[in-house]
């Protein structure tokens, strides 16, 4: 009915590389609390994703072109990751006299894996492996049920 009042009173939509950052950001975020609820080794590995996660929003936003290709993994890997490291932890809390899964550690090595190769991605400008490895974390992650 009164359309022309919609740009007015509308939120502005964010851009691309605010959208890009604020994910990132998010996600480190997540990392951060997941490390601190938890000890080592599990802890260190999460400071490590933060850092990884912090490390690549600065070659993003260094190169904005750059989240076309990384698009999948900025605006659905990484904010998924750091999603299933704080759903890990506070299952870990709620049973602490049960040893960690070993396999846990492996799975979150893999996204820090992850991770690096996108930075390592941005720096060369060559996707094709990462495109490789992303859909490989797909296929572990539909296996997983997340």
């Amino acid at each position: 009915m009164f359309r022309f009042l919609r740009p007015l009173l509308s939120k502005p939509k964010q851009d691309r590389l605010a959208q890009a950052i604020e994910r990132l950001d998010t996600s480190a975020e997540t990392f951060r609390r997941a490390a601190e609820a938890c000890g080592p080794p599990h802890s260190q590995l999460f400071w490590q994703l933060a850092g990884a996660t912090a490390d690549l929003r600065t070659r993003i936003e260094a190169d904005p072109p750059q989240i076309t290709p990384l698009r999948k993994l900025i605006f659905f890997f990484i904010p998924k990751m750091a999603e299933l490291c704080t759903r890990w932890t506070g299952l870990a809390a709620m049973n602490p006299l049960t040893a960690p899964d070993p396999r846990a550690l492996d799975d979150f090595q893999s996204y820090l894996s992850l991770i690096r190769a996108a930075e390592q991605s941005c720096l060369s400008q060559q996707y094709d492996g990462l495109h490789a490895s992303m859909a490989t974390m797909e296929q572990q992650m539909a296996r997983h049920g997340s």
